[in-house]
């Protein structure tokens, strides 16, 4: 009688290491789902700000560099300049003194209601509403303005503080041999106004230009009213202490200089 031997059983074989990579790119891919549906989520209830932070960061992870978010503030109208809160309130006693002046030439020549005067924490800004300076589609400064232009004009020429001058516009479509569009007919009004001021000894070196087109309205196109009020211009008297040069919207190096000085 033969008696069969036992053959040893077998153990059982592993899985080599590299037959499990696909372990690996199931759960980046898991994991790149999850970040995606958080991501959806959170755009679900988007905000600009919370939609500018989010784009920087998604383009410094892709990039491979750090991820550094700044907090983007939404505005109507772009401040001018982005002012650092250290040194906002430097030269108030200037600023009084100056918006006082300005009031005062307002008052004097009829104009409160056509121009507003506001205080600012880095300077004085002076609104020009109601079609006081231009008439529909045009750049050229009406006569009613040239007064009031001239007073506030001799005020500024005695301080060194750089101006900004901003240009508006309504909605109504422009395409002419002068102005292709309504940013074109904005930039037009406030270089009008600077080209005004600068033939009255006001400094070109003070001053910089913005044209905001129609995309700034200080009141609804829906009227003829309001479409007066839009075709504006913006001018804000900085304090002494902003170097013009470095002095662009939302920009953080806008910083002053020490205090007392001019640009």
């Amino acid at each position: 009688m033969k008696i069969k031997s036992k053959q040893p059983e077998e153990e059982p074989k592993m899985e080599s290491a590299g037959s499990m990579r696909w372990l690996l790119t199931y759960s980046d891919m898991i994991t790149l789902l999850l970040a995606f549906f958080i991501i959806l989520y959170a755009l679900s209830n988007i905000q600009k700000n919370k939609y500018e932070a989010l784009v920087q960061a998604l383009r410094a992870a892709f990039n491979g560099h750090q991820i550094t978010v700044t907090k983007v503030q939404t505005h109507k109208r772009a401040p001018y300049p982005l002012h650092n809160q250290a040194h906002q309130n430097t030269g108030t006693t200037q600023a009084d003194k100056l918006y006082n002046e300005l009031e005062n030439v307002l008052q004097k020549d009829g104009v409160a209601n056509e121009i507003t005067i506001t205080k600012l924490p880095y300077g004085i800004n002076m609104i020009f509403l109601n079609g006081i300076l231009f008439q529909e589609g045009q750049a050229d400064l009406d006569a009613q303005a040239l007064k009031p232009l001239t007073d506030i004009g001799q005020v500024l020429q005695a301080i060194p503080n750089a101006i900004v001058i901003q240009g508006y516009a309504d909605d109504l479509p422009i395409n002419t041999p002068v102005y292709h569009s309504n940013w074109d007919l904005s930039a037009m009004r406030a270089a009008r106004v600077a080209d005004y001021w600068m033939g009255k000894g006001i400094a070109p070196t003070r001053m910089m230009l913005e044209g905001f087109g129609q995309w700034s309205p200080f009141a609804s196109n829906a009227t003829e009213a309001g479409r007066a009020q839009n075709r504006a211009v913006s001018v804000v008297v900085l304090n002494q202490n902003f170097i013009l040069r470095n002095t662009t919207v939302g920009s953080p190096s806008a910083l002053p200089q020490s205090s007392g000085g001019s640009p």
